[in-house]
């Protein structure tokens, strides 16, 4: 099994000149603003990695406060830790059946949010 897992900023503003960031692609934008409130999303990494064996967890770094160990359970579910600045933030369990992405979201400073897009294949 793999997993992409892409951190997304979402704001109000402009892109911000002198930063390495990409708007996010349509399919994306249009599913995280159907929800959330910003007007722009912009991809600021992207990593992927094979899940190893069952219940091995493979981290995945973001950013230096932002990762995510993914871990693969029995009957097709996968588990995983959104780690901030070295805490676990967030643990969500995920069905490998379902062909969504899943979504973890949290509040940012100046009015933005940021967003870790995992997608499994």
């Amino acid at each position: 099994t793999r997993v992409q897992a892409l951190l997304v900023w979402g704001t109000d503003e402009a892109k911000p000149t002198g930063k390495n960031l990409k708007e996010v692609d349509a399919r994306l934008r249009d599913r995280l603003a159907n929800v959330f409130k910003w007007k722009n999303y912009f991809e600021v990494n992207r990593q992927a990695a094979t899940l190893p064996a069952v219940a091995k967890a493979q981290s995945l770094k973001l950013s230096d406060e932002c990762s995510v160990e993914v871990k693969l359970l029995p009957e097709n579910v996968v588990e995983v830790k959104l780690m901030g600045k070295g805490k676990a933030l967030v643990t969500r369990r995920h069905s490998l059946a379902k062909s969504d992405a899943l979504v973890l979201a949290g509040d940012d400073k100046n009015k933005t949010a940021w967003f870790v897009v995992l997608n499994f294949n």
